[in-house]
This record gives C-alpha cells, sequence and structure tokens, in this order.
C-alpha cells in the first residue's frame, strides 16, 4: 500500500464516538452535508473536540454494545485527535436514495446504522469497506475537510496497520 504516485493520502476528521466506531467496523456509513469525488482509501482521524454530552451519547443501547464488543471496550475519548484507522470509500450515495432502497447499499442500512448517522434530507453516505485499525493510534492535527495527511505521518501510520 506504498503511494507510489507521490500523491499525499486523504484524511477524513470525525467527532467522537463516531470515529471509533468506524475504525472498529462497527459503522460503515459515514454521513456528511457533502459528497465526496474522491472515492478510494482514506485515513479515519478522530477530532480532538469530545463534547461531554457526547458521553451521555455512548449510553444509548447501539452506541454501548458496539463499544462493548467482544469483551472489550473502545474507548472513544482516548482516541480523540489522533489516527485511528484507514478505509475504502466504495461509494457516495444519497442518504434518501438508502432509505428508500434506490441504492444497492440500502439493505447496509440497519437500525444499529442508522442511530450512527444523521439521515435527513439533502444528506450524504459515504459508503466505507476494508477498515483496517492501526495497532497504535497516532497523534495528528485534523481538519473540517477532505485533508492531505503530512507524508511523515503517513509512513508512520502504514507501519501501524493491523494484518
Amino acid at each position: 500500500m506504498v503511494n507510489s504516485a507521490k500523491k499525499p493520502m486523504k484524511a477524513l476528521s470525525v467527532q467522537q464516538p463516531w470515529a471509533t466506531l468506524l475504525s472498529i467496523g462497527a459503522k460503515t456509513i459515514e454521513t456528511r452535508t457533502w459528497a465526496t469525488t474522491s472515492p478510494g482509501t482514506i485515513v479515519i482521524h478522530a477530532s480532538r473536540a469530545y463534547p461531554p454530552e457526547l458521553r451521555l451519547m455512548e449510553r444509548n443501547p447501539a452506541f454501548y454494545s458496539a463499544l462493548h464488543h467482544d469483551g472489550l471496550y473502545a474507548d472513544p475519548s482516548r482516541d480523540a485527535g489522533q489516527i485511528l484507522a484507514v478505509a475504502d470509500v466504495v461509494a457516495c450515495v444519497k442518504v434518501d436514495y438508502l432509505l428508500d432502497g434506490r441504492s444497492k447499499y440500502a439493505s447496509r442500512l440497519t437500525n444499529r446504522e442508522k442511530a450512527f448517522g444523521d439521515y435527513r434530507e439533502g444528506r450524504w453516505g459515504w459508503i466505507l469497506e476494508n477498515v483496517r485499525r492501526l495497532v497504535t493510534p497516532i497523534a495528528c492535527r485534523g481538519s473540517r475537510v477532505l485533508w492531505p495527511l503530512p507524508p511523515d505521518v503517513e509512513l508512520r501510520m502504514l507501519g501501524e496497520l493491523c494484518a
């Protein structure tokens, strides 16, 4: 997975606990107000902001069961401000098409997946597959847009991907 074109990998900063849910594969659709025109591999970065009210959200049964999977606890507050995983964006679909079944990805929209996203009209669903979590998250500053990963961080990240 060496980037031979010398173009930096793109990263997406996601608030917690959603970034952790993406990185453990519990969430496979990232909802956004904007579509991506860059399908392919992206880096999942947990934004530094972690408002206290989000801790309450983790008590929601869907969040709780996903974060406490296989007897382990994925702690979103511990991962804030860090790169957690890479994933492949295989499609970007209007959420209306997911909700009404017009998309071939509509079957992914389970009740649990709905609990993890914002499916209001006019939004987009980024369909993610092949999530690879880093062995050790890497601290990095994020951005509100799809941003280029610094080359030194990309090299460190490639060495931390789980097999």
